[in-house]
């Protein structure tokens, strides 16, 4: 069956936010995400730069670092429940995830669960499921967010010694890519729904 107008133009908002930034999070990976300092292990100066796809590749390694083991499926449960609207279910299992993370020094890892639940965003945008979408969004930037946090990253091998000393393109990028969501579907909610009310009184 052939979507009214307002359905029509509700779709294609759904669709230009989500290519807007599926196209953000893929120039991310192409670009430099953040210049890293060895020096504290080598003793001279030895910047490097990373790039998006080089993180987006290592981050489940951050899975494996103490506390992230149980940190990472609280976090997911806590998303699950607070797109459910089970606030308090979802709160709850937020606390734990934020203790089990600060039990270590790998707060900030948890940013990579990021690409996953965006993902999963863009999906949930295209079916109209606006809360879902929003409060998936608000979830994914925050962690994305916490990246700012991480005070050290792989150099190499299996030892996470290298302090980030900038963040570049690639990671402002990413962020972009995912606060677009959020700003995107909030529009929809605060701004065009009484347009699209009006538009189908009219037809």
């Amino acid at each position: 069956m052939k979507p009214s107008k307002p359905q029509a133009i509700t779709l294609r908002w759904h669709w230009t936010v989500v290519l807007m930034s599926a196209t953000l999070m893929i120039a991310s990976l192409t670009q430099i995400a953040c210049i890293a300092d060895n020096s504290a292990k080598i003793g001279v100066p030895d910047p490097f730069y990373i790039s998006g796809w080089k993180l987006l590749v290592v981050g489940p390694a951050g899975v494996l670092m103490g506390a992230e083991i149980l940190a990472w499926p609280t976090i997911i449960v806590a998303w699950i429940f607070a797109c459910r609207k089970m606030f308090l279910t979802a709160a709850f299992a937020g606390v734990c995830a934020v203790y089990l993370m600060s039990t270590t020094d790998s707060v900030g890892y948890a940013a990579w669960l990021a690409n996953p639940i965006i993902a999963v965003t863009w999906a949930l945008y295209l079916r109209n499921k606006r809360f879902a979408t929003l409060t998936s969004a608000i979830i994914a930037l925050g962690l994305a967010l916490s990246f700012l946090l991480l005070k050290a990253i792989p150099d190499g091998d299996k030892v996470w010694s290298a302090s980030i000393s900038s963040y570049a393109i690639g990671y402002w990028l990413w962020i972009a890519g995912i606060a677009i969501v959020a700003i995107g579907v909030s529009a929809d909610m605060l701004l065009f729904r009484e347009r699209i009310q009006k538009t189908a009184e009219v037809f």
